[in-house]
């Protein structure tokens, strides 16, 4: 590098190579010195050499090398006839290479494009992305939801088809117990009839024919009571046998018993009059 040359017309990091396209500003060539005293091999090469420092990199600058300015240029071997007319509008920098002046201003300009470019498709993609993210989060969040709400409905089934089991084992339960009752024979049921209590169809008769002659209930069973003390049961029930239909049913009975032998005693004599047995001169 030398250290009285300008420095770079374009910054180092300029590349242009994905550029298929470079703008010609008609005016300024068709009035340029180019036009109007190069011949045709070296405006022919000049353009050529254009073309080739549009996807140099920097852009718009060419190697100082006569070797390789005589292939970009298609001039080969009359490469020194025509190097005068074909850089014209070149200038050399300090980093050692050549930069065309009005190319260097088309290749900053369309590097701002670029950039701009790159900004906006950054800023596309950084969208993208958000948007992405934000999808994802809401097919998370969806997938999340989806899952608790399938979790909480195949608990909530769960539990009620173990209450419903539980519920029919108890009504199962309670049918069984209504059916081992309905089935169960009530007390006695099924069984024989037990024999006749005489004690019970005495006390049950001899009631009865006191209430029928107006006796109460009480009375009633206060007097059967004290003549069963008295008289055994049978003795008792006789009386009342022989008493039934009779007017006075208590008076009757008592003079039955009158002749009877109480508990504990011998039977006294039974006498007949006139043809009829008398207990204790009591002609029944």
């Amino acid at each position: 590098m030398t250290a009285d040359l300008p420095q770079p017309l374009v910054p180092a990091d300029v590349d242009l190579r994905n550029f298929g396209y470079l703008q010609l500003d008609v005016l300024r060539l068709r009035d340029s010195d180019l036009a109007a005293l190069s011949t045709g091999d070296e405006f022919k090469a000049a353009v050529m050499l254009w073309c080739v420092a549009w996807h140099q990199v920097p852009a718009a600058s060419l190697p100082d090398d006569d070797r390789l300015l005589a292939r970009f240029s298609g001039a080969g071997p009359q490469w020194k006839k025509v190097r005068e007319g074909a850089l014209r509008g070149f200038v050399k920098c300090s980093d050692g290479r050549l930069y065309h002046r009005i190319l260097a201003e088309k290749a900053m300009e369309s590097w701002a494009k670029k950039i701009a470019q790159r900004e906006r498709t950054a800023a596309a993609t950084a969208a993208r992305e958000k948007r992405r993210r934000a999808q994802s989060e809401q097919r998370d969040v969806q997938r999340d939801v989806q899952r608790d709400v399938q979790r909480d409905v195949q608990r909530d089934v769960q539990r009620d088809a173990e209450r419903d089991v539980l519920q029919g084992r108890g009504e199962e339960r309670r049918g069984e117990e209504k059916k081992e009752k309905t089935s169960r024979p009530a007390a006695g049921e099924g069984l024989p009839d037990p024999p006749p209590d005489p004690g019970r169809e005495l006390w049950a008769n001899a009631v009865q024919m006191l209430r029928d002659q107006g006796v109460s209930e009480a009375s009633a069973r206060s007097f059967i009571g004290l003549q069963c003390r008295t008289w055994d049961d049978d003795t008792v029930a006789e009386a009342f046998s022989a008493a039934a239909g009779q007017a006075n049913v208590k008076a009757y009975v008592l003079a039955v018993l009158k002749g009877k032998p109480k508990k504990g005693e011998k039977p006294a004599g039974v006498e007949f009059r006139h043809g009829q047995a008398t207990i204790g001169g009591f002609v029944p």
